[in-house]
C-alpha cells in the first residue's frame, strides 16, 4: 500500500519533477554512443549545431546528456571500441564536450534505458525542443559525415554563429601557460594529420607529408624566430625530426591532454593543419586558420563550393582544397603576420 501511495504521489507531482529535469529555457541534448561516433571533429560540430538549435528556440543554456551502455559502448562501425576499452576512448573525447558555449551541465549516464528515457520523455511531454529530435533518438541513426546545414541556416538568419570556447575551467590555465611558457611569442598551433601512426589507422591517404612540414618549420625558424609552433595530437603522431627544432613544441611532451590542446587553439594567434578534428576546433573559433587537404566530396555536406571558405568564416580563416606544400604554408603564415602587423599600425 505504501508503495502504491508513493507511486501515486510521484505521478501527482510529475510536472514538478519534469520542470526540474527540463527547466524552462534550457535545451536538452543527447549523445548516445551506441549510434553516435567517438570522433573529435563530429563531436565539436555537434556542439555548435546544438548551440544553434538552443539559440533558435530561445534557450539560453544547454544540458548535455552523454550515454554509454557498458555492454554496447559503440556503433558497429567502430568495432574496435569494446566493453573492455570504451572508458579510454570516452575519456580521450570528454574534453571536447566542455567546449559547448552554452553549457550549463554535463551528465555521463550508464543506465541509458532509465535516465535517458526519463529526461527525453519529460522534454517531449512538455513540448520542449531537444537535440536530436525525439524520433531520431528512437530510430538511433545519424548521417555521416556530419554536415553544416543547420549551422549555415543559423548564420543566414543571424549573421553569425556561436563559437567554441576553451573547455570549461581551462581558460585561466591557458592564459597562465602562455604568460609563463611563451611570453612574446607568436603562437601557431599545428596538426599535420598522421593517422597511419595511430593504434587505429583510418583514411591514411589524407596523412600529411612530414618532410614538407619540417621544411616549413626550418624556414620559419630562420626568418621568424618569434613564431612558436605548438604541435597537438597523439605523441606517436609527432615526427622526431620536428622535435629537434627549437620552434616546435609537442603539447603531449609537456604532459598536456586534449582539453589543454583545445584551449591552446582558442588562445593561439593562428592554427595551421590538415583536415582533422583539431581543424574542426579551429573552424568554429575566431582564430585565423589554414586548413589543408579538404576532400572535395565534403563540399556538399558543408554547402560550400570547392575552392571557397565556409560562409561563416571570419577574416584570415582559409580552406585549401588540395595537399599543402612548404611554399603555401609559408606564404599563408607571412600573410597573417603582415595582416596583424598592419592592424597594429
Amino acid at each position: 500500500m505504501k508503495k502504491l501511495l508513493s507511486f501515486g504521489r510521484l505521478a501527482k507531482h510529475r510536472h514538478l519533477i519534469e520542470e526540474h529535469i527540463c527547466p524552462d529555457r534550457v535545451f536538452p541534448a543527447f549523445i548516445d554512443f551506441e549510434y553516435h561516433h567517438y570522433a573529435l571533429g563530429d563531436m565539436l560540430t555537434k556542439e555548435i549545431e546544438i548551440a544553434c538549435h538552443a539559440i533558435d528556440t530561445n534557450c539560453s543554456a544547454v544540458d548535455l546528456y552523454v550515454s554509454v551502455d557498458p555492454f554496447r559502448p559503440a556503433a558497429p562501425t567502430q568495432g574496435f571500441i569494446t566493453p573492455e576499452n570504451y572508458t579510454f576512448h570516452l575519456d580521450n573525447l570528454a574534453g571536447a564536450m566542455f567546449c559547448q558555449p552554452l553549457l550549463r551541465s554535463l551528465h555521463f549516464l550508464r543506465d541509458c534505458s532509465m535516465t535517458m528515457n526519463l529526461v527525453r520523455k519529460a522534454a517531449k511531454r512538455q513540448k520542449r525542443p531537444m537535440w536530436p529530435p525525439y524520433k531520431v533518438q528512437l530510430d538511433r541513426h545519424v548521417h555521416y559525415p556530419f554536415g553544416h546545414m543547420v549551422i549555415n541556416r543559423h548564420f543566414v538568419k543571424h549573421g553569425s554563429i556561436p563559437t567554441l570556447t576553451a573547455p570549461k575551467g581551462y581558460d585561466q590555465w591557458v592564459d597562465r601557460f602562455v604568460e609563463k611558457q611563451l611570453p612574446g611569442k607568436f603562437i601557431v598551433v599545428v596538426n599535420p594529420r598522421q593517422s597511419s601512426l595511430t593504434p587505429n589507422p583510418a583514411t591514411t591517404y589524407r596523412d600529411a607529408d612530414l618532410s614538407i612540414w619540417n621544411s616549413f618549420f626550418e624556414r620559419v625558424w630562420r626568418q621568424y624566430p618569434q613564431v612558436q609552433f605548438i604541435h597537438v595530437g597523439g605523441y606517436n603522431e609527432i615526427d622526431s625530426e620536428a622535435m629537434k627544432l627549437p620552434n616546435v613544441t609537442a603539447a603531449r611532451s609537456l604532459g598536456l591532454e586534449l582539453a589543454h590542446e583545445l584551449a591552446l587553439i582558442v588562445r593561439a594567434d593562428m592554427f595551421i593543419g590538415t583536415s582533422s578534428g583539431f581543424a574542426t576546433m579551429a573552424t568554429f573559433t575566431k582564430v585565423p586558420y589554414l586548413i589543408t587537404d579538404i576532400e572535395t566530396y565534403f563540399s556538399d555536406y558543408a554547402e560550400v563550393a570547392v575552392g571557397d571558405s565556409y560562409p561563416f568564416a571570419q577574416e584570415g580563416q582559409t580552406l585549401l582544397w588540395q595537399k599543402e606544400d612548404a611554399e603555401i604554408l609559408f606564404a599563408y603564415l607571412e600573410r597573417e603576420l603582415d595582416r596583424i602587423r598592419l592592424s597594429k599600425m
